[in-house]
């Protein structure tokens, strides 16, 4: 969903810029500006998702007493933070 609203936004903004007329041009900017929304709605969404869904299940885990899922759950989350602190180094440099 999210990719989808992205390629949408994108084809809004090409359009705004080969706009000739005013009126055109603010109506393709209008439809730009519910696109962009839609893509950081869906974008928070999926965040969201993202951090919710491995917390619920640890959650589970330690309330039913289940201590290997739990440090199955707690080990996924430190290759995560691992992954994204390599992503950001290299971005950076």
């Amino acid at each position: 969903m999210t990719i989808q609203n992205i390629k949408e936004r994108r084809g809004n903004n090409i359009s705004v810029n080969n706009s000739r007329t005013r009126a055109k041009k603010e109506k393709v900017q209008e439809e730009y500006t519910g696109a962009k929304r839609n893509v950081n709605k869906s974008v928070r969404e999926d965040t969201r998702n993202y951090i919710e869904t491995p917390a619920t299940k640890a959650e589970e885990a330690a309330h039913q007493n289940r201590m290997k899922n739990l440090s199955t759950l707690h080990l996924q989350q430190i290759q995560r933070q691992l992954q994204a602190n390599c992503q950001s180094s290299a971005v950076h440099h």
